[in-house]
C-alpha cells in the first residue's frame, strides 16, 4: 500500500509540473503577442506585460490550489508554518553574498557605471533608494543593504507564488524519489522550462542569444538557485525562506542586470552562470549531508 501510495504521489506532482509548465508557457506567449518592446534580444516592457508576468509568477500556487480543492493532492506540510523568520535573515544574507561574489567576479567582463560621484558622496544612478541620496561612503553601503532588504520583504508573497509549488510541493517528493542531488537538479530544469517563453523573447539574459538563453543560460542558473532554495527549504522545513530568497535574487540580481559586458553577451553569461553553479556545489553539499543519527539516551 505505501508503495502504492508513492507511485501515485509522484505521479501527481508530474501532473502538477507538466500543467504548470503548459499554462505558465501559454500564458507567456499571449503576453509575448501583445508585441511592442517585448522582443528578442531586449526585454524592455509595456506596463501591461510587466503586470501579466507578475501574474506568470502565481501560476504555481493557483494550480497547486486547484490541485488542492479536488483533492489530487494529500493533505500535507506545504512548508506554510513555521514563518523561520531567521532563515529568511539568513536566506537574504546567501543571496547577497551570492550576488556580490558574482557580481565581483564579472566585473573584469563589463562596465559598471551605475555610480555616480557628487562632491565626494556616492550616489546609484536608476534605483530606488530608502535614503535620499548621494550618500558618504559608509552611509551609501547602508542605504543599498537597507534599501534591498526593505524591497526583498515587500516582494517575498511575489515569490512565495512560485515557491509554494516548486519548493513547497514538489521538491520534498523530487528528493525523495530521485535523491536530493538529482531530484534538485531534475526540478531545476523544469524550473527554466516553466521561463522558456518569456526567454525565447529576450526577457533575461539581456543581448544573449534567445535560444542560447533559454537552454543553457537559464537552466544552469535555475540549478545554481535550486540548489540554495532547496537547502533552504530542507534545513528550515519552511517555504519562507525560499519565498525571501526568490524574492531577494529578483531585486539583487538589477545590479547585475547594470553591467554592460566587454565581450559576447552569450560568453559573459555564460562566465555568470558557471561562477553560480561553482558556488552552488556547497549548497549541494549541504543538501546531501546526511544527518548524524539521535543518540538514543
Amino acid at each position: 500500500m505505501k508503495t502504492i501510495n508513492n507511485k501515485n504521489e509522484l505521479k501527481t506532482a508530474l501532473w502538477y509540473v507538466g500543467i504548470v509548465l503548459l499554462v505558465s508557457n501559454l500564458f507567456q506567449i499571449v503576453i509575448v503577442k501583445l508585441g511592442g518592446s517585448f522582443s528578442s534580444g531586449t526585454y524592455e516592457l509595456s506596463d501591461l506585460q510587466n503586470n501579466l508576468l507578475f501574474v506568470c509568477m502565481f501560476i504555481p500556487a493557483i494550480i497547486l490550489g486547484i490541485f488542492k480543492l479536488t483533492n489530487k493532492i494529500q493533505k500535507k506540510s506545504l512548508g506554510m508554518w513555521p514563518i523561520r523568520p531567521l532563515y529568511c535573515l539568513l536566506s537574504f544574507g546567501i543571496m547577497l553574498l551570492f550576488v556580490l561574489v558574482t557580481f565581483l567576479a564579472l566585473l573584469p567582463f563589463s562596465e559598471f557605471s551605475s555610480i555616480i560621484v557628487e562632491s565626494g558622496k556616492l550616489r546609484l544612478n536608476g534605483f530606488s533608494m530608502i535614503i535620499a541620496q548621494p550618500n558618504s561612503l559608509p552611509v551609501f553601503i547602508v542605504n543599498i543593504l537597507i534599501s534591498m532588504l526593505f524591497a526583498s520583504i515587500i516582494s517575498v508573497f511575489r515569490g512565495w507564488g512560485e515557491e509554494i509549488g516548486w519548493r513547497g510541493y514538489v521538491a520534498p517528493i523530487f528528493e525523495k524519489h530521485f535523491g536530493e542531488a538529482r531530484g534538485t537538479i531534475l526540478l531545476s530544469v523544469l524550473w527554466a522550462i516553466f521561463h522558456a517563453v518569456a526567454n525565447l523573447a529576450g526577457y533575461n539574459f539581456n543581448g544573449s542569444t534567445p535560444w542560447f538563453s533559454a537552454f543553457i543560460l537559464m537552466p544552469l542558473n535555475c540549478i545554481a538557485l535550486g540548489a540554495i532554495l532547496a537547502w533552504l527549504r530542507k534545513a528550515s522545513g519552511s517555504v519562507w525562506p525560499a519565498a525571501m530568497g526568490h524574492a531577494s535574487i529578483n531585486v539583487m540580481g538589477l545590479f547585475i542586470d547594470t553591467l554592460l559586458p566587454k565581450i559576447s553577451p552569450n560568453i559573459f553569461y555564460l562566465i555568470m552562470c558557471a561562477i553560480q553553479v561553482a558556488i552552488s556545489i556547497f549548497f549541494f553539499f549541504l543538501l546531501t549531508k546526511p544527518k548524524k543519527p539521535t543518540k538514543v539516551v
